[in-house]
């Protein structure tokens, strides 16, 4: 979650993700308030990313997903989730909402790679995987799985494990939110939303 314009939905408003702290509460879909059991950030400046561009941010423009998601121009990570619901996903999975990793929606609606010179990514988690509004969107919280840890420090690995020793068992599998689609699933997805002109997400938003 970078930063910059990046507003979560709280029980008292919109907050940018830079001024949330541990103890703050957000609004989940499942749970509604939930207290942020650890935040962190990770800045990869430009040298950085000239050298690994896959670690680019990906942008969703506003109204990309469906009317008023996001409502403002979205940046975030490229394995960041993003939640989708139409009757198309609905049909398709038998789920209210299914997520999918932002770099596979590259293409479809506007949504590309941004060419930026820096970036710094946000991560929060909660008690549990949960569903928040990012700029009107509904996207994930961090789950703490293998691929998220390895992305960030040894000194925030250690954080975590502190608040959430289980995380360290080799045994651990973190459980998502919502059913992961594949790639596969997510290509014909897409597809069927291109050919009968259907927006990804047709809910309200709760920001």
């Amino acid at each position: 979650m970078p930063g910059d314009r990046f507003e979560i939905a709280t029980p008292t408003g919109l907050q940018k993700v830079e001024d949330l702290q541990v103890g703050d509460l957000v609004e989940t879909l499942d749970r509604g308030p939930q207290p942020i059991r650890w935040i962190g950030s990770r800045k990869i400046e430009g040298a950085a990313l000239a050298q690994r561009p896959e670690l680019r941010p990906i942008k969703i423009p506003a109204g990309a997903l469906g009317k008023g998601h996001p409502e403002l121009d979205l940046l975030v990570s490229p394995q960041h989730r993003i939640a989708l619901s139409s009757p198309i996903t609905r049909r398709m999975f038998g789920q209210e909402e299914v997520l999918v990793p932002a770099k596979h929606l590259i293409g479809y609606a506007g949504i590309t790679v941004e060419a930026a010179p820096e970036i710094e990514y946000f991560h929060f988690v909660l008690d549990q995987h949960e569903l928040v509004w990012a700029n009107g969107a509904l996207t994930e919280t961090m789950l703490a799985g293998p691929m998220a840890l390895k992305a960030l420090g040894a000194a925030q690995c250690r954080e975590l494990a502190l608040i959430f020793p289980e995380i360290e068992m080799p045994s651990f599998t973190p459980t998502p939110a919502r059913r992961i689609l594949k790639r596969h699933e997510n290509r014909q997805a897409l597809r069927r939303h291109e050919k009968n002109h259907k927006s990804l997400y047709d809910k309200v938003s709760a920001s």
